[in-house]
This record gives structure tokens, sequence and C-alpha cells, in this order.
């Protein structure tokens, strides 16, 4: 075997401990000390020589947090529970409960206040317990911890790390290493310090949870069975009735996303008069007949299909693909399906290798089936909803398995997308926008250091928050363009304020704009939704049914999830008023919004189509 270089890289300045610590907003700002791998980290992770590699882990991470100002709570959150794991992997178990205890302690959530950092907290209390009690110790411990929970706070919370205790094994987290760690350490020889902190928490949760799994899974499963513990969903009362649409009139939704199966959406596509259907390539975008909206590839050329094409890679094994990525999103639900059943035995099973390609493969087919599950949340029963297809987003991998990098002829080329798609969009009278995506500049910053297109931290950095600002310029000059859409956006899953890491659009303050977080089906803001001044309504974003490319029926999470349910009822509020503006669509959503936990407006659907009925 390989050996692997425990070296960090010169430190080309050392911060003072003075009260003006330098600020660190996002990965891209951590110092320049890099952790060199001679080999891959999926295939190092479990290794003797990754355990030499803690000492100057623990070193650097210490350092970052006693020398720097960490305000992006992510990271900080990542350096600290990655210490968290050292200190278990070194059986220091006081300074690991302290350590677990300082990420609950900075959480903003109550469900990860409470149960964050439930995997390396069972780790934790089986350190000095006999063998043979270990399992038996740290299952009681989960149970402790579960009988002072309210379960309406943290059920959605638990049943993520429910499943993961269900899958958890050394192969499983080393092909997780595959697609998320071992690209940048090849394009790169090294790792950041959150990053070489994170190979450690997986080896925590592939070596310390396994043995003690059957105990895990009956003290879970007792607790969600039990009838006090059930699960609580608000939103299914809050839609309008049928009879609320009897003349309902036909409105246009642009989904802007990945591109959507048309096939499963009859008789709902706009047609698009800029594009008829006559052979020619009407516009003068390089596509003829493209009458549902226009369509890009990943590297933001006209492209024919309505949907995001799959690479080679994906599509000799698509069938398998889409049944492990349900199958995952069913564990993590508590649904008891085949398809669970078949990846959680994989996730115990399967070889790193193959485990590895089904991370490739999932992060890839995710990308492509995002927009079809937007378009059915927002489309299906719903026969006035006619939707439109600006499948416009550098999104996607190549065939070697890595996302497309952002540079500046990318950029350019989506700038130029972006200016094309407003008159296009007002000549087929699209009245609201689905935009279940986000761009900030550290996104962009890390894709050119860790795919290599980029080697200079701060010209990265550079660069990245100039090809934002590109970005950023051209949907403002959209939607002030566009004043009759009302264009809907996710706030984000970074689980952090939006002032930390600004999206592309939550600067503006526009009368048509408006962005959507995220709750659970209980109404409570999810561990993940970004939230903040900018985040003007709530919607359910964790575990929506939807609908996938094939028909295929899953539930997902995320922002992404609650903006087309915003979208759904801006569409519906036009069926019954098609003469109100964006502006008094907005006004409407959040005028009959609810008040939620923490003061935040929730959807209300029902409400929203009787505020437009008598408007």
């Amino acid at each position: 075997m390989k050996t692997i270089v425990a070296a960090t890289a010169l430190m080309f300045s050392v911060p003072s401990l003075a009260a003006d610590r330098p600020a660190i907003r996002s990965s891209s700002d951590l110092p320049p000390v890099r952790f060199a791998f001679s080999q891959p980290p999926s295939e190092v992770m479990a290794t003797p020589a990754f355990l030499a590699m803690l000492p100057a882990l623990r070193k650097e991470g210490e350092r970052v947090l006693r020398d720097y100002d960490v305000q992006d709570t992510q990271l900080r959150g990542q350096i600290v529970i990655g210490l968290a794991a050292v200190a278990i992997l070194d059986e220091r178990k006081d300074d690991a409960v302290r350590l677990i205890a300082e990420y609950r302690a900075m959480q903003t959530k109550p469900q990860t206040k409470r149960l964050g950092a439930l995997s390396t907290d069972l780790a934790t209390v089986q350190i000095g317990v006999p063998d043979n009690r270990r399992c038996d110790v740290a299952a009681t411990h989960m149970t402790d911890i579960l009988a002072g929970a309210d379960p309406a706070v943290v059920r959605d919370q638990f049943l993520s790390t429910f499943g993961a205790l269900q899958v958890a094994s050394v192969p499983y987290f080393a092909g997780t290493a595959v697609g998320r760690l071992d690209p940048p350490a090849r394009q790169r020889g090294s790792l950041n310090v959150a990053q070489g902190l994170t190979l450690a928490l997986w080896r925590v949760g592939a070596t310390a949870l396994p043995p003690c799994r059957a105990q895990f899974v009956a003290a879970g499963r007792a607790w969600l069975d039990a009838p006090a513990n059930r699960p609580i969903d608000i939103w299914p009362q809050r839609q309008p009735e049928a009879s609320a649409f009897v003349t309902a009139k036909p409105v246009v939704v642009a989904v802007w996303d990945s591109g959507y199966d048309g096939t499963l959406f009859p008789g709902q596509l706009a047609h698009d008069p800029a594009e008829p259907l006559d052979g020619r390539d009407n516009d003068g975008n390089g596509v003829a007949d493209d009458w549902n909206g226009p369509t890009y590839d990943i590297a933001l050329r006209p492209r024919t299909s309505s949907i995001m094409l799959p690479s080679k890679f994906l599509r000799s094994r698509m069938a398998a693909q889409m049944a492990f990525d349900k199958g995952e999103l069913d564990l993590r639900f508590g649904f008891d399906t085949p398809e669970a059943v078949l990846f959680a035995e994989r996730g115990r099973n399967a070889n790193t290798s193959d485990q590895g390609d089904d991370v490739n493969a999932g992060q890839e087919n995710g990308g492509r089936n995002h927009g079809t599950a937007c378009a059915s949340e927002i489309a299906d029963e719903a026969p006035y909803v006619r939707l439109y297809n600006l499948a416009a987003l550098p999104w996607g991998f190549g065939e070697n398995k890595l996302p497309l990098a952002y540079d500046e002829a990318v950029v350019a080329r989506w700038a130029d997308a972006i200016k094309r798609s407003g008159p296009r969009m007002r000549g087929t009278d699209v009245r609201v926008v689905s935009m279940s995506w986000g761009l900030t500049a550290d996104e962009i910053t890390q894709q050119l250091l860790d795919l290599g297109v980029e080697t200079d931290q701060a010209k990265a950095k550079m660069r990245g928050i100039a090809m934002q600002k590109t970005i950023a310029d051209a949907l403002g000059d959209l939607m002030r363009s566009s004043p009759n859409i009302l264009f809907v956006v996710a706030a984000g899953n970074s689980n952090q304020a939006d002032d930390i890491q600004a999206d592309a659009t939550e600067k503006f303050q526009l009368p048509n704009l408006m962005h959507i977080g995220a709750t659970g089906t209980n109404g409570r803001p999810t561990s993940f939704t970004v939230f903040g001044k900018s985040v003007d309504l709530y919607a359910q974003g964790e575990a929506v049914k939807l609908r996938w490319p094939g028909d295929i029926v899953v539930h997902e999470s995320g922002t992404s999830m609650a903006a087309p349910l915003v979208a759904r009822a801006a569409a519906q509020m036009l069926a019954v008023k098609p003469t109100l503006t964006a502006a008094q669509v907005k006004d409407g959503l959040l005028g009959s919004a609810s008040e939620g936990d923490q003061g935040l407006k929730l959807l209300y659907p029902k409400a929203a189509v009787a505020w437009a009925s008598n408007h």
C-alpha cells in the first residue's frame, strides 16, 4: 500500500490573537494549509495511515477556531464536529462530549440543538465501555435522548439519522468519499482542514456504528412507532378545494431548471408563439421548434431535448440508479418500500467501488430529475397550469463523472440565455417562474479550485465574485423588465443566515420576487433551510410527494421542493383571478399566510385563493 503524506503546506502568515481576528465567511477563506494525499481519501479513510494524520488535523482545526472568526456557521460546525470525531478516534471521551455540546449549542434550529450530531454522540458513549456492553449502553443513550424530546420538533431530524444508521459501513462511507472528496484530492493532491475532518467523521460512522446496528434499529423503531410520536402534517388541510377551480383560466408557469419530462404532463405544456412548429429556428437561438421554451445543455449551449441528457456513465446504469436513489429517500423518510430495503442492503454490503459509482451517478441523476420533480409539484392535479420549460442552468456532469466547472465563457453564455429568455417568456404570457436553484460566489470559487480550473485561491475568489455578479446583474435586469411575472426562488439549504453567503438574488428588493424557505410536515423550519430577512415565505420542504422522469413517485426534501409549492399557489390565485398583477399575487400570498414557529409566515394556499377571489 502506498503511504500517505501527513505533512501540511507552509503557512504564509500566522494570524494574531487580537480581538479583530480575520473573518472566514466561506470555505474559500480558509487559511492555505493543506493535507497531502498520495492516494484517494476513499482508500485511506479506514487505514492506520489516516490515523497518523489526526494530530495535524486536530492542531489546524483548533487553530482555525482560535485564531479566526468563522462566520460561516456551516463551516464552523463542520470543523467542530470533525474535531469531535478526532477525539473519538483518539478515545478522548471528555473532549468529544464537550465538542458535541458546542456543536449543538451553535445550532439555530431546535431539532438540531437536540439531536444534532446524534450518530457522533452514539459513538462517544461507547468509549471506555466493555465490548460486551457497548451497544446496549449506546442504544439506551439514544432512547434516553429521544424520551426527553418533543416528537413534533425532532421526528424528521431523527428519521434522517435512523436511515443513516441502517446503511453505515466502511464501504458506504468510503463510497461517499469517492464522490465527494476524491475529486478535489485528485485535482489538487490535498484536502483542506474541513474536508480532512469530514473524513474523520465518516471514519467514526463507518467503524463505531455498524456493530450496534441491530440495537439502534430496535430502539429507533420502538420510538418511531409509538402512538405519541406519530408524524404531524399540517399541509393537507391548507389546500384549496377542487370546487374553487371550476371556472379556472389557464396560467403559464415557467420551470427554470434542468428541464423536465414533458410526457408526464399531457395537455399542460405551454406553446411559445416565438417558435411555431414550422421546422425553423425562428428566434435564432440555434434550435428549431423549441416550442415549449428554450433549452440548453450543461455548458449553456442550445439543445433539442426537453430534459437534461444523461452521460454515458449514467445511461449504462439508469434503471438501477433510479431504484437506489428512490430507496435512499424512502429510507430517510421512514417509508418501508422494496427500494428502501434494496438501498439499505447495498449500503451495508456493496464494495467501495460500486458505492462510489452510486454516489457519482446519484449526483448526476439528482440534477437530471430535479426539473421534473419541480414541474410535477406545480402541475399535478392542476389542469389549469401550463408548463413552460426554461432549461438554462450549468448543472450537470460530464463523461468523467465530474460536474461541469464554471468559467467566464460558460457564465457569459448563461447571461446571454437569461437575456434571451425575457422576451420569450413575456411573449408566452408566463405569469410565474419557479427557480429552485441559487448561486453564491463561494460555490463558483470552490468549483474553480476543486476541479483544477484555478490554482490560486485569491484569484479563484476574485473570479467567483465577478462571475456571480455577471449572473446577478442579468437576473436583476430580467426581473425588472418583467414586472408582470412573479419570480419564486428557493432560499437555499445551507442552514445559515442569508447574510453569510448571499445568493445571486437575495439582495434584490423587488415587488415581483419572493424567496422561499422550507418547513417540515409539522410547519416548523427544517434543519437545512436558509433563514433571514430576505426569506419571504415558508412552505413544506420535507418529504414532499412528487414525480421523477418515468412517472416514478418519490418524496424529496429541500427548499427546492418548497418554492414550487408557492409557485403552484400563485398559479392557483391567477387561475381564479387572471387580472392580478405579480405584486398583488405576492401581497396576497403574504397577506393570507399564517404565523408559524418563530413568527415565520407559512404558505396557506386555501386562504390565498380566497384572497384572490375577493380582489
